[in-house]
């Protein structure tokens, strides 16, 4: 399809979108994922699986800038981290980024703001990579130790028995290394 003339794409998430299709107009975008495409990003995100995927928003092209802003939303299977017990949970993110068709400047000088924006990100081979970038924002987004609902913190102390039968003080490690000393002599 041609972007200029429609303003509109669908595209499943293993579709490319050519950069140089995209006009200067604002292009709507709807991508999609099947099953087979769940489960390929449930594999790059690490995670049990994916039961949907889905993004829609905007893209368009400057000169040699192309802005994509999509707004993601998917449900997804994690393990929590402390029973094992699969989790369901829904991530809705937004993802902005800026690419541009200019080949990078080799530098040797690495100049970072922390104020400043990201600088555009290479398109290579001239193809939006919207399915890496969703991909990436999915993974900012998600709880990396998911615990199921419900769990409560539980403080495990250890008391710390110097030989002297005593557990409620404290002994420094010293203290401890005398007290074995004086118990091997």
């Amino acid at each position: 399809m041609n972007a200029a003339t429609t303003n509109e794409i669908a595209l499943d998430l293993t579709g490319e979108l050519n950069a140089a299709t995209i006009g200067p107009k604002q292009t709507n975008l709807l991508i999609t994922a099947a099953q087979t495409e769940c489960a390929a990003a449930a594999e790059d995100l690490g995670i049990v699986s994916v039961q949907s995927l889905a993004a829609t928003g905007t893209v368009t092209r400057r000169k040699d800038m192309v802005r994509l802003s999509l707004k993601i939303a998917a449900d997804i299977t994690q393990t929590c981290v402390v029973t094992l017990e699969p989790i369901e949970s829904r991530v809705v993110c937004e993802l902005k980024r800026v690419f541009t068709t200019r080949p990078p400047v080799d530098s040797t000088e690495v100049d970072i703001d922390p104020l400043s924006d990201d600088p555009p990100d290479p398109l290579e081979g001239g193809l939006v990579p919207f399915r890496e970038a969703i991909i990436e924002q999915i993974l900012l987004e998600i709880d990396p130790y998911p615990r199921k609902e419900g769990l409560s913190y539980v403080e495990i102390v250890e008391d710390e028995d110097d030989g002297t039968g005593k557990t409620d003080e404290k002994v420094s490690p010293f203290a401890a290394l005398a007290a074995l000393k004086d118990k091997l002599n």
